[in-house]
């Protein structure tokens, strides 16, 4: 098995990096790669581009970088075992402790020889002091010195301003009452309204897992590697999604945000939960949380929060397949808010990159 985190060849310039390797095991050659495993490897890379960006900071003020949140993973193209993978990732905008870093991954076509883009997402990192894990600020700023740079910069503040919108809408929806959720909720797709198709209630599309994670996942803060969290999450949306539909012709095609609330140590007892929220046409939306339960504390608490967007596919095409199984209505309100919460961000989202798409056609890009 080829290792997932040797770097073959690294170049830097303005603390972009790439890197390429060969991905995935020998053994499973031209079978996908889980997304997960490429959300490990991209939040390895991010890392490593912030730690360069800001290498003689870190030194100096006994720093180092920690992953707060991965935003926009979209997943284009899959992966396969066997593949040659490029990661090109760069910093392009500077908070007060945080770096926000692009990331574009890309797989070598046999046939045409040629690069074709799998995977774009948006890692924001915090630069903390190793001892305290508390934020350091005066952090190093991007030189904004080419028109790339720049046009990078306003796409990142265009999707924060898009991501503010979104969490204003569902703090609106926090506060509806029940009865206005319940006509928000109606079906209004024709596999949803249909009645023949079987119907799950939303707990009972839950899985549950439980694991302590092993000191070879620590990264050098002596935490979780944040990573192996995101991988066990959509290795965990992904099952739940091929739980719910019955068989294992599912994919991951979109992470629309995790937050990372709290690290996670190897004396912890982690459970994680995944959920069914909403059902379209053609995809399984699945939100996910990890819950730790850590000596000395009271009660667990939730240290990561993430959706996931599975689709499925057919095993001999690889086309998508309409969902044949449909969501029973939620029958109590916190499942209600929850469901509701996922229509409307699918509906949000896919309105955002069909808007952001037709900008893009307009203005020759």
């Amino acid at each position: 098995m080829f290792s997932r985190t040797c770097v073959r060849m690294c170049a830097k310039k303005m603390s972009q990096m790439t890197t390429v390797d060969i991905v995935g095991s020998d053994t499973l050659a031209g079978k996908r790669m889980s997304a997960g495993s490429v959300l490990g490897m991209m939040d390895l890379a991010a890392a490593r581009t912030v730690i360069t960006h800001c290498e003689d900071y870190l030194e100096k003020n006994n720093g180092t970088v920690v992953t707060v949140a991965v935003d926009g993973c979209d997943f284009s193209s899959p992966i396969r075992n066997g593949d040659m993978l490029k990661m090109e990732s760069c910093p392009v905008l500077v908070g007060n402790s945080s770096v926000t870093v692009n990331l574009e991954c890309s797989r070598r076509e046999l046939r045409t020889r040629r690069w074709e883009l799998t995977q774009k997402a948006s890692f924001i990192m915090v630069v903390v002091d190793k001892d305290t894990l508390r934020p350091l600020s005066g952090i190093p700023q991007v030189e904004y010195d080419t028109s790339e740079k720049i046009s990078q910069k306003e796409a990142v503040l265009s999707r924060r301003a898009v991501v503010k919108e979104w969490e204003r809408l569902n703090v609106e929806l926090e506060q509806k009452p029940v009865s206005e959720l319940m006509k928000m909720a109606a079906p209004d797709g024709e596999i949803e309204k249909d009645p023949g198709i079987p119907r799950i209630a939303m707990h009972d599309t839950r899985i549950e897992l439980r694991r302590m994670f092993l000191p070879r996942s620590l990264n050098m803060n002596n935490t979780v590697f944040g990573g192996d969290v995101l991988e066990w999450m959509e290795t965990g949306a992904s099952h739940c999604a091929m739980n719910f539909v019955g068989h294992r012709d599912v994919h991951t095609i979109a992470m629309n945000r995790v937050v990372f609330k709290h690290p996670i140590f190897t004396h912890d007892s982690v459970q994680m939960t995944c959920d069914v929220v909403y059902v379209s046409t053609y995809t399984i939306h699945i939100e996910v949380k990890v819950i730790i339960d850590r000596p000395g504390l009271a009660t667990p608490i939730t240290s990561h929060v993430g959706h996931f967007v599975c689709m499925q596919h057919n095993p001999d095409t690889g086309t998508k397949q309409l969902v044949m199984t449909g969501l029973n209505f939620p029958n109590n309100d916190a499942d209600l808010r929850r469901h509701v919460a996922a229509k409307l961000r699918y509906d949000f989202w896919k309105l955002h990159y069909r808007t952001k798409l037709v900008a893009n056609q307009n203005s020759g890009i």
